[in-house]
């Protein structure tokens, strides 16, 4: 799966690229020694696409089980990533699946359920995005796209702070618990959209970038000085 990945990953690159150009702001802001949970807002079906171009990495994304009615287009998404999740009920056995495959990778989730096609703004966000990150144990990070794509036009892609969920993998996780993470991510996303929103009517992008980078690495230089001590 991931080598079907990286070799798609390179015959695309430089096309869809060209096609669907982005700047990706915030990219230090990502983990780089554990898996994590990207939340994105999602605007059209390509979204899954452009994030495993520009995202590093392979990661493993969520999609709809209906998408898997049709042979063809169940294996071509399996061999990107796919996970499918039966979005009606509680779906054990895809949350399950998901916790597995977060040991090995990302996992990119679209938390709003299906795509808007009402706004560019952050709709209701689900909980289960918030379930799967505190069963998994791992840290959930806002991935934010700025607008629809269209060809040849300039978009961009923010990296959020991560999200500080209060509970522990060994937590019971019931209806207040899923509450209090999915208000959580809901402000998030909510921020990093009004960040992202500024960065570019400003067009600061670049020097936000440099900066993150060198408060990154300040940050990694201090924790190895430290663990030296």
């Amino acid at each position: 799966m991931r080598c079907f990945f990286v070799l798609m990953k390179i015959i695309f690159f430089i096309p869809l690229r060209i096609i669907f150009p982005f700047r990706l702001i915030g990219k230090a802001r990502l983990p780089k020694k554990r898996t994590y949970v990207t939340v994105t807002n999602h605007l059209a079906a390509r979204d899954v696409i452009i994030l495993g171009l520009y995202l590093p990495g392979f990661r493993y994304f969520l999609a709809k089980k209906e998408l898997a009615k049709r042979r063809f287009i169940r294996f071509w998404l399996r061999m990107f990533g796919a996970v499918y999740i039966d979005r009606q009920g509680l779906d054990l056995r895809g949350i399950k699946e998901c916790i597995n495959c977060l040991k090995n990778a990302p996992l990119a989730i679209f938390p709003e359920g299906t795509r808007n096609n009402v706004s560019e703004e952050i709709q209701e966000v689900k909980g289960g995005a918030a379930m799967i990150a505190v069963k998994a144990g791992v840290d959930v990070v806002p991935v934010i796209i700025h607008h629809r794509l269209k060809a040849f036009r300039r978009n961009f892609i923010y990296v959020g702070e991560k999200v500080e969920l209060p509970y522990a993998k060994n937590d019971r996780f019931n209806t207040e618990a899923m509450s209090v993470c999915t208000a959580l991510m809901t402000e998030s996303m909510g921020e990093s959209k009004a960040t992202l929103c500024r960065l570019v009517a400003e067009k600061g992008w670049r020097k936000y970038n440099r900066e993150l980078k060198r408060k990154k690495k300040a940050e990694r230089k201090w924790e190895k000085e430290k663990g030296e001590i």
